[in-house]
């Protein structure tokens, strides 16, 4: 027999028969792994099927990061082995997805001590942003919110780095300056955490004492956090001066009589608006059955609308009320965007000992916070403009430019019945920090810096019944592989016939 007889007898076999589609199917398996691999690497696709999106970027940052027009370096000061690195690095990474303005950079501070001193870096886990006229540093502090269990930790990162961006990048900064001298809270104390959260908006925060200071010029905003005694009328008067030439204003206002704040009422109610002398009672829809911790009820605002989508709650601690004054003929414009439960109440004598619901109390629905506006004079239909600014989609870039303008031009104002939303203690509760940032971004027009909540590392624990934990045991352990031994059975008796 011949050697060519010899081979074709071979490819007639069983052996290569069988052999011959082995080789067949691992190389189709090998070509479409090959073409697979190609097309996950030039089309880079995530799937994040974690329950609070934990690794995915929010449209706030996308959109920041696709509008990077500048170069942005990042250093970031980590020992090695950091587990922060870690959740850096791999943040990191999802930015650069976005954008190719973004140079990263990873440095060991004991290894490169000129580096670290020439960035003034005095702990591990920091990081700098940074341009050719900015930088903001992010200490590890600033990179995570800490509960009593692991599960309350939460990694802040994608907020501090987004807002570093937007500080580094733009092109103005706004001024809020906190006054002082009638007992109001005091900034670095009290609020500081408030103040923080400013900073790494990339607003300038001060405070000012009136009398001595007087207002700087470069102040956007200025913040009359729960006083205790009446501003003297030429403090009045300045403050109108100020807003008369297009300043903003957040006001903070206690329960408290109101005759012992008269000048300061009388400026509020030259809006529209007045404060009711009472003290807001809440049973039925409060924060933790705390009937002076009422929960409130949102009407749609630019300020409110990202916490509704989001479900976030706001909760305003020991809160007074307020009321539109009835046949006002002022130019303001003025809107609740705050309210209470139909079940609330307003206390009266809430400086007695004992607090109970009588017919001296006011009753409720009842307004808490108020924005207020005044429409640019001769201006046309530029209201509506403004009023339109945040479909920035609508304008082109320079017509957003004149509206940015306008805005800066036009008196803006948020009134609350309470100081505690931005003591220390009650801002990181809840909606509470997002909502009061909200309104600071409204106050300067930049409703678009809308806060980005962190994400935990909470686990997910799953309970089984007895009867539920036997089914997963006896089927994982007995069933499942029975089933696969029978099937292997099957197809080796199959074969032995063939």
């Amino acid at each position: 027999m011949g050697f060519f007889d010899k081979l074709k007898k071979f490819f007639r076999t069983r052996q290569f028969k069988y052999g011959g589609n082995t080789l067949v199917m691992v190389v189709m398996i090998i070509g479409i792994m090959a073409v697979v691999n190609y097309l996950v690497y030039q089309h880079n696709v995530r799937w994040d099927l974690t329950e609070n999106k934990r690794f995915s970027l929010s449209e706030k940052t996308i959109k920041v990061l696709k509008n990077l027009d500048q170069e942005v370096k990042v250093t970031g000061f980590f020992k090695p082995g950091s587990n922060v690195r870690v959740l850096v690095r791999r943040l990191l990474d999802r930015y650069q997805d976005y954008t190719d303005n973004l140079e990263v950079e990873f440095v060991d501070p004991d290894r490169n001590p000129s580096i670290t001193k020439e960035y003034n870096v005095t702990a591990y886990d920091t990081i700098v942003f940074e341009t050719e006229k900015r930088k903001k540093k992010i200490t590890r502090y600033n990179l995570f919110t800490y509960g009593p269990g692991y599960q309350d930790q939460k990694f802040k990162g994608e907020e501090e780095f987004t807002r570093a961006l937007i500080d580094v990048t733009k092109n103005t900064t706004a001024s809020v300056y906190f006054i002082t001298g009638h007992g109001e809270s005091t900034l670095n104390e009290d609020l500081y955490q408030f103040k923080d959260a400013l900073t790494g908006e990339g607003y300038q925060v001060d405070s000012i004492n009136l009398v001595k200071d007087g207002i700087p010029d470069d102040a956007n905003i200025l913040v009359i956090a729960g006083p205790r005694k009446d501003y003297a009328i030429k403090e009045i008067e300045l403050i109108n001066k100020f807003i008369n030439r297009g300043g903003d204003l957040m006001v903070f206002l206690n329960p408290s009589p109101n005759d012992n704040f008269r000048n300061l009422i009388n400026l509020i109610e030259e809006w529209g608006i007045t404060p009711q002398d009472d003290l807001v009672i809440d049973r039925k829809q409060s924060y933790f059955f705390d009937p002076l911790t009422p929960i409130a009820d949102y009407e749609y605002h630019n300020i409110t609308s990202k916490l509704i989508s989001d479900d976030l709650l706001v909760i305003l601690p020991y809160t007074r009320s307020f009321k539109e004054i009835s046949n006002y003929k002022g130019d303001y414009q003025i809107e609740s965007i705050l309210k209470t439960s139909k079940n609330a109440w307003g206390e009266t004598r809430y400086e007695a000992e004992r607090i109970a619901r009588d017919e001296k109390d006011l009753k409720g629905r009842f307004d808490l916070v108020y924005t207020v506006m005044r429409p640019l004079s001769n201006k046309g239909n530029n209201n509506d403009k403004i009023i339109d600014k945040r479909n920035s989609e609508t304008y082109e870039e320079s017509e957003l430019e004149d509206i940015q303008k306008l805005i800066d031009d036009q008196m803006r104002a948020v009134v609350l019945g309470t100081s505690a939303i931005i003591n220390n203690k009650v801002l990181p509760q809840q909606g509470n920090r997002d909502f009061m940032l909200n309104c600071v971004n409204w106050l300067v027009g930049q409703e678009e810096q809308i806060s980005i909540r962190a994400k935990g590392f909470g686990i997910k624990y799953l309970s089984l019944t007895p009867d539920a934990g036997r089914l997963i045991f006896y089927s994982t352990v007995f069933l499942i592989p029975l089933l696969v031994f029978a099937v292997g059975i099957v197809i080796y008796l199959r074969r032995r016939h063939l």
